[in-house]
């Protein structure tokens, strides 16, 4: 009886130990999060807001001026945070650097 109730213990430490290894080997992974994420989260949101600023209040607004403000400020953490993200798929954005400049 011993040695059934012995490997029984063995196994649920191990299962035990297997999990906390799991749990923390992933903490590292999430705690340094994925930039390239971050960043398209952030010129994501960042364009949408500069489209929504423009469809309500004109595209030379100065919403849209601070949207585009915006826009670099997240630009510039990508670019600090060695984040790969394409910018050439948020250059129709400076459309509105154009209208703003006339």
């Amino acid at each position: 009886m011993s040695h059934k109730n012995f490997l029984g213990r063995a196994l649920l430490t191990c299962t035990l130990a297997g999990g906390m290894l799991m749990g923390v080997n992933t903490v590292p992974m999430n705690a340094a999060g994925n930039n390239d994420d971050e960043c398209q989260n952030r010129i994501v949101k960042a364009q949408a807001d500069i489209d929504r600023d423009a469809s309500k209040h004109g595209q030379g607004s100065h919403q849209v001026r601070d949207g585009l403000k915006k826009l670099d400020t997240e630009r510039e953490w990508c670019a600090k945070h060695h984040a790969d993200w394409d910018h050439s798929k948020d250059k129709e954005y400076d459309r509105y650097r154009d209208i703003q400049q006339h």
